[in-house]
């Protein structure tokens, strides 16, 4: 019978030791409603916004060079200008061309000005020639697209030579 008694405590004490009591309380958090954050108004205007102006880039081999000084300047025969402008952000222009050289021998010579308070961008094509060098007086075609470069922000109005040759709205 001691035994017996000795057994039972023996059980009881691994059942107290191993014990099934209550699993212990977590804290409690009550819970929150995230609230909205105001965001102040941005006034819209009819106005456009000029944020960064254009870089032109025209290319090297229509730049005007030192040694055109020399030269004998003519005008061109302008059929067309238009802009071709690529649906890209920021969007590529392109100016195209279309006319006559005054002569095989003229070569085409292109200014561009920035922007001005207008918003416009003012394009001189015109050509330059050897006076020394012999030429027939012929007129050469002329087709050519020439890169403007990239345009962040508008709108602005491209002049060749003083006749609007398109409007560049990104």
């Amino acid at each position: 019978m001691l035994a017996k008694l000795f057994s039972l405590i023996v059980f009881v004490s691994v059942l107290t030791a191993c014990g099934t009591g209550a699993a212990p309380q977590l804290p409690t958090v009550a819970p929150t409603v995230a609230q909205p954050t105001p965001v102040p108004a941005t006034p819209v205007s009819d106005q456009p916004t000029m944020t960064t102006p254009p870089q032109l880039t025209i290319p090297a081999e229509y730049a005007p060079l030192p040694e055109d000084a020399q030269m004998i300047q003519g005008g061109i025969n302008l059929e067309s200008s238009q802009l071709l402008i690529r649906e890209s952000y920021p969007a590529q222009v392109s100016l195209e061309l279309t006319g006559s050289y005054p002569s095989p021998c003229h070569a085409l010579r292109i200014k561009a000005s920035p922007p001005d308070a207008q918003h416009q961008i003012q394009i001189e094509i015109y050509t330059v020639a050897d006076p020394k060098r012999a030429c027939a007086d012929l007129e050469k075609p002329l087709k050519v697209v020439i890169p403007l470069g990239n345009f962040a922000s508008g709108p602005y109005t491209v002049l060749v030579n003083g006749q609007t040759a398109g409007v560049v709205n990104p």
